[in-house]
């Protein structure tokens, strides 16, 4: 087979994943990992000739064969997408691998830097399990930035504060609106609320009084 059969294969089934290459496709794969390593210019010259999908998801045989070709990346840079990863990033990034399930989401690429996990979730993702919430924390994370991938870019979908337990959640003008807290938070919050309101009463009534004695 030739590399440019073997690279037309792959890119027919670019939405399969990577870590799980069906059997009529493991020669084309190996070929390509070959040429990656041993002739990366020949490899390059027939991936610009090639169709490029225009929707690539992280885990996938898409992102392993184009997804350092963009320029690009929506809101988080170059070294920082599992698109392309190259080892740069000091965030540990995660990827949700399935749809269903008490735990979706693989380790894509470790780092001890950072905190701060970048998560990429797939379109139909809504919220963490707490068996997940709870992996992460066992992994030393203390804030998730939850991110979505559409069309080859990535998008900041909410940031998870995993030390005061709340969800900052962004709207489509991009505003950041808290979505869930603590129900410890939420009564210390109602307390200061309420409050507030008091003094403001007070006050209110006391300017009232001073204006009616004035009178």
């Amino acid at each position: 087979m030739s590399l440019e059969n073997a690279l037309n294969l792959l890119t027919q089934h670019h939405s399969s994943s990577i870590s799980k290459i069906p059997p009529h496709l493991s020669s084309s794969y190996k070929l390509i990992k070959y040429a990656k390593i041993y002739n990366p210019r020949l490899l390059n010259h027939f991936l610009k000739l090639e169709y490029k999908p225009t929707d690539i998801i992280p885990g996938t045989i898409g992102a392993w064969l184009f997804g350092c070709m963009q320029c690009k990346y929506g809101e988080i840079g170059r070294g920082d997408t599992p698109l392309c990863l190259n080892k740069n990033s000091i965030y540990p990034i995660w990827i949700q691998s399935k749809a269903k399930g008490d735990v979706r989401f693989v380790l894509f690429y470790n780092s001890i830097l950072s905190q701060t996990f970048h998560i990429f979730v797939k379109p139909s993702f809504s919220q963490f399990t707490s068996t997940e919430l709870n992996m992460f924390i066992e992994n030393g994370a203390k804030i998730l930035r939850v991110y979505i991938t559409r069309y080859s870019k990535h998008y900041l979908l909410y940031i998870h504060d995993l030390r005061h337990m709340k969800t900052v959640k962004r709207n489509l003008f991009g505003i950041s609106i808290p979505t869930s807290i603590s129900r410890k938070n939420y009564a210390h919050s109602t307390y200061e609320y309420t409050y507030l309101i008091f003094i403001i009463l007070i006050v209110l009534i006391i300017i009232f009084l001073m204006r009616r004695t004035s009178v």
